[in-house]
């Protein structure tokens, strides 16, 4: 092979390797659903969070650090969404 080939078919691979999406639980959780179990470890999940960022929103009352109350705001309205 020369080096004009070898450079193509390495450029194919790697446009290949590219465009291909990248397999995570997420997508496959999309499509295939989540069992009761799993529903309940997630707001169990959600639940635990909440409590960790409200300890830190109590002793942030100036809201210094915006992005831990948004989080809380976001994961109390997802968990509101879900009950």
């Amino acid at each position: 092979m020369d080096a004009k080939n070898s450079r193509a078919a390495a450029e194919a691979r790697a446009h290949h390797n590219y465009i291909q999406l990248p397999r995570s639980n997420m997508l496959v959780g999309v499509l295939m659903g989540k069992s009761k179990k799993d529903l309940g470890k997630q707001v169990q999940n959600m639940k635990h969070r909440i409590i960790e960022l409200e300890k830190l929103a109590r002793m942030d009352p100036l809201h210094r650090h915006p992005d831990v109350h948004e989080e809380l705001d976001k994961l109390k309205k997802k968990l509101a969404e879900n009950s």
